[in-house]
């Protein structure tokens, strides 16, 4: 995307939805099942780059509370 400010310039900003799913299914089954073990490496805030464009990725586990 591009945006204007309000004094004139401009500044480029990648589409933060135009990515797909950043976990793989394994780490979500792994952690569905209770066995990944190092929850640290996928969950929580990591500096990525993808696809060219660098970020912060934020995961978390949010249960439900209700059934």
């Amino acid at each position: 995307m591009r945006a204007r400010l309000w004094d004139g310039r401009q500044l480029d900003i990648d589409d933060p939805y135009r990515f797909g799913p950043q976990l793989s299914d394994t780490d979500l089954y792994l952690h569905t099942e209770g066995t990944l073990h190092q929850a640290y490496g996928t969950l929580g805030a990591h500096i990525v780059e993808v696809d060219g464009a660098s970020g912060v990725r934020f995961a978390v586990w949010a249960p439900t509370l209700y059934a």
